[in-house]
């Protein structure tokens, strides 16, 4: 029999995502309308178009 894999990562509540969010350096200035945007789009839906405002670490070296 197959065993069955343990996900590591949890469920976050849409708050909780807003305020990871904002801890990544994204402003939100009306966090309850980012919540209900969060409820009826979904995270991973809404995430790419976050990417452009991503900053990355320059790895030069």
């Amino acid at each position: 029999m197959e065993r069955l894999l343990h996900f590591t990562k949890y469920d976050m509540a849409e708050a909780d995502l807003v305020a990871l969010l904002e801890s990544r350096g994204l402003v939100i200035s009306d966090e309850a309308k980012a919540v209900r945007y969060l409820e009826s789009i979904g995270y991973y839906r809404l995430s790419p178009y976050m990417y452009p405002f991503l900053m990355f670490v320059s790895l030069s070296s």
